[in-house]
């Protein structure tokens, strides 16, 4: 054979073959050789699962899964066999991309999962193969400040003043911002401005006192997971004290005040907020004989 394929020509003793003389056979057999194993490759298609057709015309896609175990989705009558072929290459590459540990397919196959019926991708999740997205839910701004309400009055029961200050905080809040806002769209950005809008009509510690009750608004939010961050984590409160109202009474003018007094009940007021330092008139009409000593 080799004689056939490779005339030699002789010359100054030496052996050089010439390739001109060399038969076309040699070179289909050549091509036929080094071809074959990539012909067969190509046609050779790991079947990772199979597409049954019934005679009654319904169809069945089965597959093993991690466990090897059998599965399979039943198509019914109104499923044409294109839509089953197309439905098999698609589990085919889902049961791939979970044989390689890919948690998200290729864009082409989350589009054909996203566009098909509700009925095919639940036929998909029972055999695991994909987990239906399930939205978020949306909470809005007025919602919550509702929850806080219902929370502060009869989970805590919080004083009715309390209460009271929580509904004025929430007033200034949606003047500003609107009930229907989704509370992911709240930023740090969006507070500060909000903050910024309050001291242009507000006493700091008024402005201090509102951003309190809207922080502890939002840090429910964070309980109830309705967020993941409270957007008022990190904005400057401010400070309760307001120093350009305050005021020294004189002992001359707390004289005064006294001789002024129309009853003795009137001066023990006067007498515990200015000799007492009492807070007039939450801390004093708090005030009972069993707290005297």
């Amino acid at each position: 054979t080799l004689a056939f394929f490779f005339p030699f020509h002789h010359r100054n003793h030496s052996h050089r073959v010439n390739l001109s003389c060399l038969p076309l056979s040699f070179f289909f057999l050549l091509t036929l050789h080094f071809c074959r194993p990539h012909a067969a490759l190509l046609k050779r298609r790991v079947q990772l699962a199979t597409l049954v057709k019934y005679k009654n015309g319904t169809f069945q896609i089965q597959f093993r899964d991690l466990e090897k175990k059998t599965r399979s989705i039943s198509l019914g009558k109104k499923y044409s066999e294109a839509f089953a072929e197309d439905l098999l290459r698609i589990v085919e590459k889902l049961i791939s991309y979970r044989e390689n540990g890919i948690d998200v397919p290729d864009k082409k196959t989350q589009v054909w999962i996203e566009s098909a019926s509700p009925a095919i991708q639940e036929k998909l999740t029972k055999v695991d193969l994909i987990k239906l997205y399930q939205p978020p839910e949306v909470h809005m701004a007025g919602e919550l400040w509702e929850k806080i309400f219902y929370i502060k009055e009869e989970v805590e029961k919080f004083s009715e003043s309390t209460i009271n200050n929580y509904r004025v905080a929430s007033m200034r809040f949606f003047s500003y911002f609107d009930k229907e806002t989704d509370l992911t769209d709240f930023t740090r950005e969006k507070i500060e401005l909000w903050r910024l809008e309050l001291l242009k009509v507000y006493a700091e510690a008024t402005v201090t006192c509102t951003m309190k009750r809207a922080k502890t608004a939002f840090n429910w939010a964070v309980k109830l997971d309705w967020l993941s961050e409270n957007p008022l984590r990190g904005v400057k409160a401010g400070t309760f004290i307001n120093r350009s109202k305050d005021y020294r009474v004189t002992v001359d003018e707390y004289r005064k005040l006294l001789a002024a007094c129309p009853c003795l009940e009137w001066k023990a007021i006067i007498a515990l907020t200015r000799i007492g330092g009492l807070r007039a008139p939450s801390e004093v009409l708090r005030l009972r004989w069993e707290d005297v000593h």
